[in-house]
């Protein structure tokens, strides 16, 4: 055999077998190729399967998560209005809280104000006291020349009255007469102090009260009351009527409304001027 048909030969055992490679690989290509498809198939519907999955599980977080948002939704809603109307409350309450702390303000000013008129009215009361005292003393030491003024009057009268009854019907006429004058020129005084007629008694003559002199040691003109210096212990008794002047010129009349031991408080009624401490308060009828 030749070189050429050798050669002819390898060459057709090369095709044959390039043609046996192709023919198995054109056989076996779809066979390799549907495993792979079905791999492949598989793989995804696995994949499919766990994605439906995870979209389930997805849709449920999702729905869960909505739930919980609605129910945040609603608490918020809640807080918030629960939020405001505790804010109205406190807007309420310091609304209140203004009022009573202005209600407070208002008491605390008044209790100051009166506190003030109250230390006010001490000071007055202790001021008057003090006066009071001083006028008490200056009464107990006008009494006490009083009583022994009245010894002396007593003594005198006692000699009077003894010369009287020595004197028989003379000294009774003397004494009438005596009596008589007197009455007459307390009326005089009181005319010329110009004291109103009704002043008198019915039948035109002062009241029969024989009392001392007095002072007067107190006053209020807004009450029209005055105290004097003069009480029971001097024959003072209630509805009493002294005449109140300051020198010559007639200020009022004063009729005694309570009485006490050594000075007394009367009414002043028909007043022609206004009565001051230390004016003088005198009986219409002067002791004998």
């Amino acid at each position: 055999m030749s070189i050429v048909g050798r050669v002819f030969i390898i060459i057709n055992f090369i095709v044959s077998i390039g043609v046996l490679i192709f023919a198995m690989t054109v056989w076996t290509a779809p066979t390799k190729w549907q495993k792979m498809y079905e791999q492949e198939r598989a793989s995804n519907i696995a994949r499919k399967m766990e994605n439906e999955v995870k979209q389930n599980e997805l849709a449920e977080g999702i729905a869960t998560r909505d739930q919980v948002i609605k129910q945040y939704k609603v608490m918020a809603k809640q807080e918030r209005t629960e939020r405001i109307k505790r804010e109205d409350d406190l807007v309420e309450v310091k609304s209140e809280l203004d009022k009573v702390k202005g209600d407070v303000a208002s008491k605390t000013a008044q209790i100051e104000s009166q506190t003030s008129m109250i230390n006010l009215l001490n000071n007055d009361i202790k001021t008057h006291k003090d006066i009071i005292l001083k006028q008490q003393q200056a009464v107990t030491l006008a009494q006490d020349n009083e009583a022994k003024a009245r010894q002396e009057k007593a003594e005198m009268e006692n000699e009077l009255n003894a010369k009287i009854q020595q004197n028989g019907t003379l000294g009774r006429d003397l004494k009438t007469a005596q009596e008589t004058l007197a009455t007459q020129n307390a009326r005089l005084e009181l005319i010329a102090k110009r004291v109103p007629q009704e002043f008198f008694g019915p039948e035109g003559e002062a009241p029969a009260v024989a009392l001392p002199d007095a002072k007067v040691l107190a006053v209020k003109p807004e009450l029209d009351i005055a105290v004097l210096s003069i009480g029971s212990a001097n024959g003072v008794k209630a509805g009493v009527r002294l005449t109140i002047s300051r020198g010559d010129s007639y200020l009022a009349n004063a009729q005694v409304e309570r009485v006490y031991p050594d000075m007394c408080l009367a009414r002043l009624i028909l007043k022609k001027g206004e009565v001051q401490v230390g004016d003088e308060a005198k009986s219409s009828v002067k002791s004998h």
